[in-house]
């Protein structure tokens, strides 16, 4: 089990990206679109299978119907807003039971 990815939310995409870039000295590739959801996001590796995901209001897609993830619609300024972790394949279950029983609900 590991760090999968961190999730940095921007209110504004481009100039989100470009500071990531500016930042990183790497450029972030773009995933892609979330139809529906109203965003977009672009990845940039951290090393092994972690990656830096930004994410943020998608201009080429039309308002969504309902808040966009992350509270991005609320977001004044850029922010590590979630992270996720990686767990083995089937170990998902276990997983989601021992935090529970540590007192967390994922």
């Amino acid at each position: 089990m590991g760090l999968d990815h961190l999730v940095y939310a921007v209110p504004e995409l481009e100039e989100g990206v470009a500071q990531v870039a500016e930042l990183a000295g790497v450029a972030p590739v773009e995933g892609g679109p979330h139809p529906g959801l109203g965003t977009r996001n672009f990845l940039l590796g951290l090393g092994g299978r972690s990656y830096l995901e930004t994410i943020g209001p998608d201009p080429e897609q039309a308002e969504p119907g309902r808040p966009r993830p992350f509270g991005i619609d609320e977001l004044t300024g850029p922010g590590l807003v979630a992270w996720a972790m990686a767990v083995p394949s089937g170990d998902l279950d276990e997983r989601v039971a021992r935090a529970r029983d540590a007192g967390h609900d994922p």
